[in-house]
C-alpha cells in the first residue's frame, strides 16, 4: 500500500499503481507539483489529474502528507504521452535540490497561482454571437493598426 491507500504491484517504478494507472499505456500522464502557503512542496505523477488534485484539495486522506501540511495549490504541471516518461521526469524532479525546484516553479508560475483554481467552476455556455463579436472586434483592431 502507498500513502494514498493504493495497492502497488511494483513499488520501484509504480508502473502498476492500481489507483491511477489502470490501462496506463494509452493514457496521458502528468507530473505535478503542489504547494502549501508556506511553500512546502509535493511532487507526484498521475493519469487522472483532475481527480488527484480534487482529492488533495478535499484532504480525502486526513493523515496524508498533503493534508497534514495543507498542501492544496497546484503550482506546476507537465503532461506526457506515456506514464513511463512521466515517472522518469517525476524521479528527476524529486532528485533536484529544493532551490532548483523553486526556480522551475517561478519560471512558469512566478505568482505561485493555483493552476487548478477554475477547474471545478462550470463552463460558460457557448454563444456564437458572443464569439463572432469578439472576433470582429479583434479583426477591427488589427485593421486599424495596419496589421491586416
Amino acid at each position: 500500500m502507498d500513502g494514498r491507500g493504493c495497492q502497488l504491484e511494483n513499488v520501484a517504478d509504480r508502473t502498476a499503481d492500481a489507483c491511477n494507472l489502470g490501462g496506463f499505456l494509452e493514457k496521458q500522464a502528468y507530473v505535478y507539483i503542489m504547494a502549501s502557503s508556506f511553500k512546502k512542496l509535493y511532487i507526484w505523477v498521475t493519469t487522472q489529474i483532475e481527480i488527484r488534485i480534487a482529492q488533495h484539495k478535499r484532504a480525502s486522506s486526513p493523515n496524508s502528507h498533503t493534508a497534514r501540511y495543507k498542501i492544496d495549490r497546484l503550482v506546476y504541471l507537465e503532461r506526457f504521452t506515456s506514464i513511463s516518461a512521466a515517472i522518469v521526469r517525476e524521479k528527476q524532479l524529486k532528485g533536484w535540490l529544493r532551490v532548483r525546484k523553486l526556480e522551475l516553479i517561478v519560471s512558469t508560475n512566478p505568482d505561485w497561482s493555483d493552476l487548478s483554481a477554475d477547474w471545478e467552476k462550470p463552463l460558460e455556455a457557448f454563444s456564437e454571437d458572443t464569439h463572432r463579436k469578439a472576433l470582429e472586434s479583434i479583426l477591427m483592431g488589427k485593421q486599424e493598426s495596419g496589421v491586416i
